[in-house]
């Protein structure tokens, strides 16, 4: 015979773990009015970018992709951005909120560097963008950084997987479309489409990039990722281990507001399994089929 209070701790215990479980699960996220999802260049801004949407200090434009720097300039007009300072020498620009956790980042990894622990440094492929050692498109950026980086790699992403296209130039939106070999990378987790980058936003920063180029040790690891996500900086898009989007709310309140965090099968084969995304929870989207993602328990 069963003993009664066996029972009652068991079905409590049951209820209880059935709430952790729920709890964990991310709501799926609604699509803002700005997409169209019918225009499949706006459906993958929404899918693979979309978490900057969510943002506790996004001034919400009014176009999923901006065609081009005058429509930047009369949005800008409407928002608020505030200069952070690295050593005295150059000023970036972020969304106040997103400026004012980052320069609590830097204070927190002062014993390791402070911003040098932090930042994306110089690239000796970019002197001419290289301020103080540090990319000059670390931060904010305009149309034509985003617009100039996707030109001058699409040529060879598009050789890398044999594509064959009917236009010598094609779209964009053919671009996002295709499904790369396996093992390759899609386009858009290293360039944003031209108009479409969360840096324009002023919430997103590159982080270290891994090349120990110029004095940069490596990829911001387990204690710099901490101090970005304890200040609510977070990966947000996947395969892109240096783009970090200021979301401005802790884990709990991410999934509630419809991101869920996932790890890509591609780096976790190659050893790379710290590097965690949240992304829009979104129903029935598979992305890639070649570069398969999973959602994974948000560690820290």
């Amino acid at each position: 015979m069963s003993h009664p209070k066996l029972i009652l701790s068991t079905v409590l215990g049951i209820i209880v773990f059935t709430g952790f479980v729920a709890a964990q699960q991310a709501q799926f996220m609604s699509p803002p009015p700005i997409c169209d999802l019918k225009d499949p260049e706006q459906m993958r801004v929404w899918a693979e970018y979309g978490a900057v949407f969510i943002s506790k200090d996004i001034k919400m434009p009014n176009t999923c992709i901006f065609d081009g720097q005058p429509a930047i300039d009369v949005y800008l007009k409407t928002t608020k951005l505030e200069a952070l300072s690295i050593s005295d020498l150059r000023t970036f620009k972020l969304r106040p909120l997103a400026r004012q956790s980052l320069e609590k980042v830097f204070v927190k990894m002062q014993a390791k560097g402070g911003y040098r622990a932090v930042v994306r440094l110089c690239n000796t492929r970019k002197v001419g963008e290289c301020t103080n050692d540090v990319n000059g498109d670390f931060a904010l950026r305009n149309y034509k950084q985003t617009a100039d980086n996707w030109t001058r790699n699409k040529v060879t992403f598009i050789a890398n997987n044999g594509v064959k296209f009917t236009s010598d130039n094609p779209s964009n939106a053919q671009i996002v479309s295709v499904e790369v070999k396996s093992g390759e990378k899609p386009f858009m987790y290293s360039y944003a489409i031209p108009g479409a980058s969360q840096h324009i936003l002023g919430l997103a920063i590159d982080v270290k990039n891994g090349t120990g180029i110029n004095g940069d040790s490596g990829y911001c690891e387990t204690d710099c990722v901490k101090a970005l996500a304890d200040n609510y900086w977070y990966r947000t898009v996947r395969g892109d281990k240096y783009h970090f989007t200021y979301l401005g709310y802790p884990p709990e309140e991410l999934r509630k507001r419809g991101l869920k965090t996932v790890q890509c099968d591609h780096e976790k084969a190659r050893g790379l399994d710290q590097f965690i995304y949240w992304v829009p929870n979104i129903s029935d989207y598979k992305g890639y089929e070649n570069w398969p993602c999973k959602e994974v328990p948000w560690p820290l």
